[in-house]
């Protein structure tokens, strides 16, 4: 299994401020000057997550940080987005919501997969749809492990592209990993 780009976030104690912001751009762009990625690559996979709003009615939390790097990764190669979620939030599905914010970044080329519950389901159902090419998968950094894994289980060739969020405090980061490492467990 490949190992995925891994960047420390952290506070400063001095201004409180993020640093990850600057650790993730440069991050990004030494994975697509990457020559072995650009090369090979032939989607993008962006995987569903909590549809949520702010007061203009804009995508945030996870699924917006998710979207806005999926279309920032086909504006600088032009690879085509597959927008992969069924999940129903408050009478909307995630692959409809993502697809409506990745033609206003001005993503051309968008393929929805309503379809999948699950990450699982979103490997089984995206390998229906475009068949096993190359892909850079987006997804959160947290969920990468795993996504990665139900990935190239359907023979998917993956390269990670992991969206770094915002700080959590210690109790919460060890339940989230928790969570996610018994759940690539169950997964094997």
């Amino acid at each position: 299994m490949r190992k995925w780009p891994f960047l420390l976030i952290s506070r400063s104690k001095s201004t409180q401020g993020w640093r990850s912001v600057l650790l993730c751009r440069e991050s990004f762009s030494r994975f697509l000057r990457s020559a072995a990625i650009v090369a090979r690559m032939s989607h993008i996979v962006v995987l569903g997550a909590r549809i949520l709003r702010d007061g203009d009615g804009l995508l945030t939390g996870a699924l917006g940080r998710r979207v806005h790097a999926a279309a920032r990764a086909h504006h600088a190669r032009g690879w085509p987005v597959v927008a992969a979620g069924g999940v129903d939030w408050n009478g909307e599905q995630e692959s409809t919501a993502m697809a409506h914010l990745l033609g206003a970044l001005g993503v051309s080329s968008i393929v929805c997969e309503p379809w999948s519950r699950d990450t699982e389901e979103n490997a089984l159902r995206c390998r229906a749809l475009i068949g096993a090419v190359p892909i850079v998968l987006v997804t959160c950094h947290w969920h990468m492990k795993r996504a990665q894994g139900h990935f190239e289980r359907a023979e998917f060739s993956v390269s990670p592209l992991p969206v770094f969020g915002p700080f959590l405090p210690r109790g919460q980061r060890w339940l989230r990993t928790a969570k996610e490492e018994a759940l690539s467990w169950l997964a094997r």
